[in-house]
């Protein structure tokens, strides 16, 4: 995953073909690299933002924006990890600078040794979430389908593989068999 902030394309041409491909019904609705530029403007819209309100409307606003073309699970599970993933290293690399306007303290507390700490923390990284509802959705969603799955497992047609296994097998035996002739042979 690339860091750069160089565009190739402008957020404007990503979601237009992101809406071109929703309306067409593709089945991808924006590549790795357009979802990657995407993310990155989003970042570059983040540095101009001061206020709580703004980037809350803002992360608001792209979730949106990716709803309009995938499920939730997918969005939880792929964008928004990538989004945050690219909001941390901006952060980490001094490019999304934390100030007080854009910014909060987390009090934690370590669960092995109950040492008490803060971190400075980004309003997008607050907002750019689900709710802890929906993700229990999700999850009980996936649980739910793998449950099904596993219960009403199909049957592998055997005889085909085994078919088939036995006519690579055979074709072998008859290769080896063929270059054996070609040997001079063994004599006591």
């Amino acid at each position: 995953m690339s860091n750069a902030t160089r565009f190739d394309l402008s957020r404007e041409e990503i979601i237009a073909r992101y809406r071109q491909r929703i309306a067409k019904g593709d089945r991808t609705k924006l590549t790795k690299y357009e979802l990657e530029q995407l993310a990155l403007h989003f970042v570059e819209l983040l540095k101009s933002l001061n206020s709580t309100d703004e980037i809350q409307a803002l992360c608001e606003a792209e979730i949106q924006l990716l709803e309009e073309g995938y499920p939730q699970a997918t969005i939880a599970g792929n964008q928004i990890p990538l989004y945050r993933r690219l909001i941390e290293d901006a952060i980490s690399t001094g490019a999304l600078p934390l100030t007080d306007e854009n910014s909060h303290i987390v009090a934690w507390t370590k669960r092995n040794t109950g040492e008490l700490g803060q971190t400075q923390e980004h309003f997008a990284l607050n907002y750019l979430k689900y709710d802890r509802a929906t993700y229990q959705q999700i999850r009980s969603e996936g649980t739910a389908a793998n449950n099904s799955r596993q219960d009403n497992l199909q049957p592998v047609p055997i005889q085909r593989y085994l078919d088939q296994y036995f006519g690579q097998f055979l074709a072998l035996g008859s290769r080896q068999k063929s270059h054996r002739t070609d040997r001079v042979p063994f004599r006591t």
